[in-house]
């Protein structure tokens, strides 16, 4: 065997040998892992639905889904859907921001409204969303701000708390060049 042969092959029994917590894989030897996981998946699934064990009722193949899908998209006005669900989100992202991050920036700089706002926090972000859901819908109907309410509760607890521990990480002395009216506290 030529020695460029030898080394590809020293590659792939590396990638057999149990890891350790430090090894890393090559790209290429990632990429071909993380596909070889999809060709498996798709190619059990479509001998399964081939074979009939299972009704295609309950497994359809691959393909069955894929025109489904994009029989859906075309015909049925999914993309719409998609568009709406996507405005929702957005939205209730962005007022959760908007609201979290000077939020969390204040929790982050200053103990005392840390001590005042977290213990309130981490009780409600432990709370499931869907457990607001009844809430929401009684509180702002059925439309489309519960839809954003529910986003918003989703995200705001967690955003806060990353942001406050994002901040609580910087460094005073990085602040220190920045002093003037409004910046880090001395």
């Amino acid at each position: 065997m030529t020695r460029a042969v030898l080394v590809k092959l020293s590659r792939w029994q590396n990638f057999f040998k149990p890891a350790q917590l430090e090894d890393k894989l090559s790209r290429s030897v990632y990429l071909v892992s993380a596909l070889a996981t999809f060709i498996v998946f798709f190619g059990v699934w479509s001998l399964i639905a081939a074979s009939g064990i299972i009704t295609p009722l309950f497994l359809p193949s691959p393909m069955a889904v894929a025109w489904a899908m994009i029989d859906s998209f075309i015909n049925l006005g999914y993309l719409w859907d998609v568009f709406v669900s996507t405005y929702r989100i957005l939205v209730g992202f962005f007022l959760s921001a908007a609201l979290a991050i000077p939020v969390g920036l204040l929790m982050g700089t200053y103990k005392p409204i840390e001590a005042l706002i977290e213990p309130f926090n981490d009780f409600i972000r432990y709370m499931p969303v869907v457990a607001f859901v009844p809430l929401c819908i009684l509180w702002v109907g059925t439309g489309d701000n519960q839809k954003v309410l529910v986003i918003f509760i989703g995200t705001y607890f967690q955003l806060v708390l990353m942001v406050a521990a994002a901040v609580s990480q910087v460094k005073r002395t990085l602040c220190w060049p920045a002093a003037g009216p409004g910046s880090c506290a001395k």
